[in-house]
């Protein structure tokens, strides 16, 4: 008597996985129509029938999960991207765990040993380091990963980030078309080849392109994005007494930092000085005045970055990152300066 074929054996002929053809027999979504013609020839050709234990564990079956690795929840811009991340995977039948990694992803390990035990489908992680040996646990632990606002130069990961030299690039010509010449920035560290490194370069492009110098005294680092660090290197620039009339800033909350720190100095936004920010995060709305800020699509990235995890783990291909644009959204921090203007702080700065 000839063994019957199973779910496995479709899979093989198939050359999918067996979730994936689960998928196709449960009239779900979440794969091709060139993939769900192959899963129907395989079953076709191999003559198999779904039995009644199978039948039975349909309206028992635990959605598949997906992690979701984040340095820090509380931070105000992981609460679009989260959201935009859940809603993508429930579309597509999964839940997805949250996973606090800490500052630096310093608990990443521990979580992916658990996602790993868990039978994780798959994981999507969020601003880690490319240098961060989270990402070479998760490779070794060979679950499916996207990258979000990051990249590995080892390991083949898709990513999904925006263009962090033409975010900068663009704050930077947004205050320059607006006559400011003597233009500032509190950046990440420039050994971070993310949302370091590239966005110091996009603010120097943009002022070469007008003719200015960069000038060292109008750089100072906030290195881990922080509230803290935004004051302190604020700070640091009003201590050196170098004129600027115009700050870009590498995040909304660095940016929130350092209005509140430029009001203990007596220096008025936009009147004295024109602020914009990083993310267009919720924090960009809530501050008064509202923030200016380079828009990060977090909507678009939580899908696609679900979107292409999805179609790694169903359907086993590998599939290309993407890099989205970015654009300046105008509120109440900047303005332009007048003709006539000095470019300096008034005398009593």
């Amino acid at each position: 008597m000839a063994k019957k074929a199973t779910i496995r054996d479709v899979a093989k002929e198939a050359e999918v996985s067996v979730a994936t053809v689960s998928r196709v027999l449960n009239g779900q979504s979440g794969f091709s129509a060139e993939t769900q013609q192959r899963v129907w020839h395989a079953i076709k050709a191999l003559g198999y029938e779904r039995t009644e234990t199978e039948h039975g564990k349909k309206e028992k079956q635990v959605p598949r999960a997906l992690g979701l690795i984040v340095p820090q929840v509380n931070e105000y811009f992981c609460g679009s991207l989260v959201r935009s991340v859940e809603d993508a995977a429930r579309k597509r039948g999964y839940i997805v765990i949250l996973c606090n990694a800490g500052a630096d992803a310093v608990y990443g390990d521990t979580y992916v040993r658990l996602l790993k035990l868990q039978q994780i489908a798959g994981i999507i992680a969020c601003s880690i380091p490319p240098n961060s040996p989270l990402i070479q646990t998760i490779w070794e632990a060979s679950i499916p990963c996207v990258l979000i606002d990051s990249v590995s130069y080892e390991y083949p990961l898709p990513y999904v980030k925006i263009d962090d030299f033409q975010g900068m690039y663009a704050a930077t010509k947004f205050l320059l078309d607006r006559r400011h010449r003597r233009i500032a920035i509190l950046s990440g560290k420039l050994k971070d080849p993310v949302a370091g490194f590239p966005r110091m370069e996009g603010y120097r492009q943009a002022l070469r392109e007008e003719g200015i110098a960069s000038d060292p005294k109008l750089e100072a680092f906030a290195g881990n994005f922080s509230y803290e660090s935004g004051q302190k290197a604020f700070e640091e620039l009003v201590s050196r007494n170098a004129e600027f009339t115009g700050l870009v800033v590498c995040s909304d909350v660095v940016a929130a930092a350092a209005i509140n720190a430029a009001a203990k100095c007596g220096i008025r936004v936009p009147q004295d000085l024109s602020v914009v920010g990083f993310d267009d995060s919720q924090v960009a709305s809530l501050l008064t005045p509202p923030l200016t800020s380079v828009a990060q699509p977090y909507e678009q990235m939580g899908e696609t970055a679900v979107h292409i995890l999805v179609r790694v783990i169903e359907q086993g291909v590998q599939v290309e990152s993407r890099v989205f644009p970015v654009q300046v959204v105008e509120r109440e921090t900047t303005r332009r300066l007048k003709e006539d203007e000095r470019e300096e702080f008034a005398s009593h700065h």
